[in-house]
């Protein structure tokens, strides 16, 4: 249904959630726990019946933290443009008069920055959290691969091409840049 309603503006499209952005690297997976058709009876695999269980709990975790990062970067790049936008139409309307220029410049303006500043330290915590809550999927992942394939750094080969993706993606350096 929310994908029936359009963006009221540009800024609303890019606070859209993308989980599959450009450039994030495909993870290969041993196991093979493609979605099935309903109504049709499935064929026993030794394989798949042993691993899907380790896999789909990993991956469901691994999506949610996926969807956590997504709601992040919406939120902090929402923040510091009405933040910005706030500055600059205080910047240009304080020549008004002198003493609306004294009231934005010595009160107004700096609680502004200050709250800035705060957001991008609580978005800085937030991320590393998340960092790592993502290193843990994967190895998560990791062990799957180990345990059911013998597959003994999955995590160094593959998990690590999109922990370093997402580590820049939603990296606050990038997501709340307000100098």
């Amino acid at each position: 249904m929310r994908d029936s309603i359009p963006p009221l503006n540009a800024a609303d499209s890019a606070a859209e959630p993308d989980l599959s952005p450009a450039g994030m690297p495909q993870v290969p997976l041993s196991c093979p726990i493609e979605p099935e058709p309903v109504n049709t009876p499935r064929q026993p695999d030794s394989a798949r019946d042993g691993c899907e269980p380790c896999f789909r709990e990993a991956i469901r975790k691994l999506d949610f933290n996926r969807r956590i990062f997504e709601r992040l970067r919406a939120i902090g790049s929402s923040t510091i443009t009405m933040t910005k936008k706030a500055i600059a139409f205080g910047d240009s309307s304080s020549g008004i008069h002198a003493v609306v220029g004294l009231e934005w410049s010595t009160a107004v303006k700096p609680k502004i920055e200050q709250s800035q500043r705060e957001f991008k330290s609580a978005y800085s915590a937030k991320y590393r959290e998340l960092m790592h809550s993502l290193e843990a999927n994967l190895r998560d992942l990791g062990r799957c691969e180990e345990r059911y394939f013998n597959n003994r750094d999955w995590y160094a080969r593959q998990g690590y091409m999109l922990y370093s993706f997402m580590e820049h993606r939603y990296s606050p350096d990038l997501v709340i840049n307000i100098d």
